[in-house]
């Protein structure tokens, strides 16, 4: 745990030193051209390498928290200095440099479908390269907020560069209290999993309406459809198409009973391919069918 408060310390003196140097230029991103980059490494010399190249298939930044260092790319190496982020997309290649007998800080967050981590890495005069405070959790908001980022790197336009350093800034405040509330022992923030279930039920419930599948949710929340229809069951004992079905109907009685709408009017505005099958979907939850749920139900409201 002295690991992690070391981490979490650190990440609060980066959030703190960008949100002073926020108008100015702190972001690099690799393979794109598209903001304003930093000046051009001229001496390779002063470098040593540590760790080898490699590339994966997940988003990653790397926040310089104090001193300086080097990201080696394919052609390139990108010079970090105290306040700098990096955002390295999926399969771009790169390997931390350090600076000959310089010291430095860095923390480097990975993002992955099902799941995160976040370490610090960094050398001291004294006792070389250094990795500390790694732990791993699952956390969809990252993922969905990187990949974001990616899209804006390549896509975005006006203000692109606001929007960017917005959504680090989102990423980081999301990483902070993760870590806070993992080394604190709050419940009710330290499991991701449900976190991420209270997520996906809010979500059902402001688009029960629309043409909402479980493949459309669990591409929302960047994760496979079977880990999430499985972890939803697993927290609230019902699948998400179960869940779904209960927003609609429960609608529906509320419209059929309090609504002047013709029954085919309900159906579709709920997103029923048509009226009959809206009917079974009705009667197999409730019963009865809807025209005989509202007769009841009517009847029983005329007898108070």
């Amino acid at each position: 745990m002295d690991e992690m408060m070391f981490v979490m310390e650190k990440l609060k003196l980066f959030i703190d030193g960008i949100l002073e140097l926020y108008n100015k230029n702190w972001i690099y991103i690799l393979d794109q051209d598209l903001l304003q980059q930093w000046e051009r490494v001229e001496d390779r010399g002063i470098f040593e390498k540590v760790l080898e190249t490699e590339s994966h298939n997940y988003n990653e930044l790397c926040l310089c928290v104090d001193g300086a260092f080097g990201i080696e790319t394919d052609d390139e190496i990108v010079p970090m200095e105290t306040g700098r982020v990096c955002f390295i997309p999926p399969y771009a290649f790169h390997s931390e440099l350090p600076i000959k007998n310089q010291d430095y800080s860095s923390i480097w967050i990975s993002v992955w479908p099902d799941g995160s981590d976040l370490h610090l890495s960094g050398q001291n005069k004294d006792g070389g390269y250094f990795t500390a405070g790694y732990f791993p959790k699952a956390e969809f908001q990252f993922n969905q907020l990187l990949n974001e980022l990616h899209w804006e790197a390549g896509h975005g336009k006006v203000y692109r560069a606001e929007y960017i350093k917005s959504l680090i800034l989102q990423i980081l405040i999301h990483v902070s209290r993760m870590a806070r509330a993992v080394y604190f022992n709050q419940t009710g923030d330290a499991d991701p999993k449900r976190e991420l279930v209270r997520q996906v039920e809010k979500y059902v419930k402001m688009n029960f309406w629309r043409d909402v599948s479980l493949n459309g949710i669990a591409t929302f929340f960047y994760i496979s459809p079977n880990y999430l229809n499985a972890l939803f069951k697993s927290v609230m004992g019902k699948t998400i198409t179960q869940y779904l079905t209960d927003c609609k109907i429960e609608k529906a009685k509320d419209d059929l009973v309090y609504g002047m709408q013709k029954i085919s009017v309900i159906a579709e505005r709920l997103g029923y391919y048509d009226q009959y099958h809206f009917c079974k979907a009705f009667k197999k939850e409730t019963g009865l069918t809807p025209s005989q749920y509202r007769k009841t139900k009517r009847k029983d409201r005329g007898a108070l």
